[in-house]
């Protein structure tokens, strides 16, 4: 499995444990359906949350330490948050697990090592 998909497996997981985050959609760029499956939109969900990791990129050539990039997309349907309260709730709680683990890196260390 590439690194790349396991840190964005990773991120998802601890997005979707999150209660802010249970009235949303937390999908990923690399994320596999079950056979037969299909992934799509859930329509009772108003927030879609997509997540993306980037290809890594070595500091220097074949040599440790490597920088992926995340990219973090949060969409709301108008018509189902027309106040813009829920988007802004999700929006805040991933801020807000971004500073803790900016402050305390042996957190984010435990949550995206595996």
């Amino acid at each position: 499995m590439l690194i790349e998909r396991q840190l964005e497996n990773d991120f998802i997981a601890e997005l979707k444990s999150m209660p802010e985050l249970s009235a949303s959609q937390v999908v990923g760029s690399r994320e596999v359906a079950a056979a037969g499956d299909t992934k799509s939109e859930e329509d009772t969900k108003a927030t879609i949350v997509a997540v993306a990791c980037g290809f890594r990129q070595n500091d220097a050539f074949s040599l440790t330490p490597i920088t992926m990039s995340m990219s973090i997309t949060v969409m709301t349907r108008a018509e189902l948050d027309p106040t813009s309260g829920g988007h802004d709730t999700v929006i805040e709680a991933i801020a807000d697990l971004l500073s803790r683990w900016h402050k305390d890196g042996n957190a984010m260390s435990e949550a995206l090592t595996s």
